[in-house]
């Protein structure tokens, strides 16, 4: 690799004195199960290097699979590529630590072995499906592995390295009995593979699928709502890009034209993204443009503190610490996105809060990509169970919840303890009172 990116290096100065080479070596692995047997096992891998050079305020950039072509070819292409306005604000900023010890790899996932894991898939399948006899059938059981070497140089003297794995599950449960049939899915993600308790994930979305059978719908009116923290985390993935510097520069953020210091959100709410955390899958010691990955205060007790920024957006913001210019895939130009973005815990206990509980605990939201990013407008499809007085009532069905997201998340009236992620995205528990509700007189 170091012979490769030398020579690399040294033909592109020979274009442009300002650029950067982006070098991701990626494994996959997945493990289907259905009908107690294995329906899929894959492994893929692949090498992809991304170039760019800057030349007269203008960008030029070029992608290929390593091993599609020499390097002569390559830099070819990147002479006869469109170069793209706009890039008189782009620069390259310098890090501020040379911190390389995240713990980002856990070595027991390639320590158990694939016979293993469909074993353990299979286990889960075969418990899942015996917990009861409302439980029809398991489908789609599936184990997914991600693993990352990322190289990336740049023109300013940056070079470094990092290796990153992560997994997921997921699974679906049908329910049913005379009357109802219902469908929940179950994922859970993160870096340690021991965390993974499949008999556990299994058990959880059975019990969610059992206790929606034979669901009605409620009178529409405002309703007091629980967000559990696996429905809390997924909300909030659909919220990040309200932060992005790019959707605020562009005016495509409900946030567009509030400044540091205004108050946008309920003072129970603090938000961070944070690139630093040990073992969370959204960290990096550096971003896909060389900058240091950092713990940011997004909101503090409803207050707004910071955007998130890539190079070209900081420069445009005046900033001097992007460290968001994440690359989705080595063929994509870096942009504006989250590191582990998530509502800090509180100090509420749910289930106390539990024992007295007037409104909606939900289960699953509808819709979450229609959010109208910049009105803040939503009309979401949601399930789950009516409480009262602390006991649960029925579950329920057909039923809209409807509003906006400032009102929203003004609203949020208590935050629990229980924060967990879903993939880089987290959020503990909410409890959110007067959302109003559409269902069926």
């Amino acid at each position: 690799m170091e012979k490769f990116i030398k020579k690399l290096k040294d033909k592109i100065n020979k274009i442009s004195d300002k650029w950067d080479i982006y070098i991701e070596e990626k494994e996959k692995n997945e493990i289907i199960i259905n009908d107690k047997k294995p329906e899929k096992i894959k492994n893929s891998n692949l090498r992809g290097i991304a170039l760019r050079i800057f030349k007269k305020n203008k960008m030029s950039f070029v992608s290929a699979l390593i091993g599609n072509g020499d390097i002569d070819h390559l830099i070819d292409k990147l002479k006869d590529s469109l170069f793209i306005e706009g890039y008189k604000e782009h620069k390259f900023f310098s890090r501020d630590t040379d911190d390389n010890n995240l713990k980002l790899y856990d070595a027991n996932i390639k320590r158990e072995s694939f016979k293993s894991k469909t074993k353990k898939l299979l286990e889960m399948e075969k418990y899942t499906k015996n917990l009861s006899k409302k439980i029809k059938h398991i489908r789609d059981i599936g184990y997914f592995e991600n693993f990352e070497n990322i190289f990336y140089l740049n023109s300013d003297g940056f070079k470094d390295n990092y290796t990153k794995a992560y997994i997921y599950t997921f699974l679906s449960v049908i329910a049913s009995d005379k009357n109802d049939e219902v469908v929940v899915d179950g994922i859970k993600s993160g870096i340690k593979f021991n965390d993974f308790d499949f008999k556990k994930i299994g058990e959880k979305t059975a019990e969610r699928a059992i206790n929606l059978l034979n669901a009605k719908s409620v009178p529409s009116g405002k309703y007091n709502l629980i967000f559990p923290y696996y429905i809390a985390s997924e909300f909030i993935s659909y919220i990040a890009p309200l932060f992005f510097a790019e959707n605020i520069r562009k005016k495509k953020s409900l946030f567009w034209q509030n400044k540091d210091g205004d108050k946008i959100l309920s003072e129970n709410i603090t938000i961070k993204d944070d690139a630093c955390e040990n073992w969370q899958i959204g960290s990096f010691p550096f971003d896909g443009e060389g900058n240091s990955g950092f713990n940011k205060v997004i909101v503090e007790k409803g207050i707004l503190k910071d955007f998130l920024y890539d190079n070209i957006n900081a420069v445009y913001f005046n900033k001097d610490k992007p460290g968001n210019s994440l690359r989705p895939d080595f063929n994509k130009l870096p942009q504006c996105g989250a590191a582990n973005f998530y509502i800090e815990k509180g100090n509420y206990k749910l289930n106390e809060i539990l024992k007295n509980f007037s409104g909606i605990f939900i289960n699953s939201i509808m819709g979450g990509h229609t959010i109208d990013t910049v009105s803040g407008n939503f009309s979401l499809g949601i399930n789950g169970w009516l409480y009262k007085n602390g006991k649960m009532f029925h579950p329920i069905k057909e039923t809209l919840m409807t509003g906006n997201l400032k009102e929203l998340f003004y609203n949020v009236e208590y935050v629990f303890d229980d924060l967990d992620f879903y993939f880089n995205f987290g959020s503990p528990s909410l409890f959110i009172k007067d959302v109003l509700i559409s269902g069926k007189e």
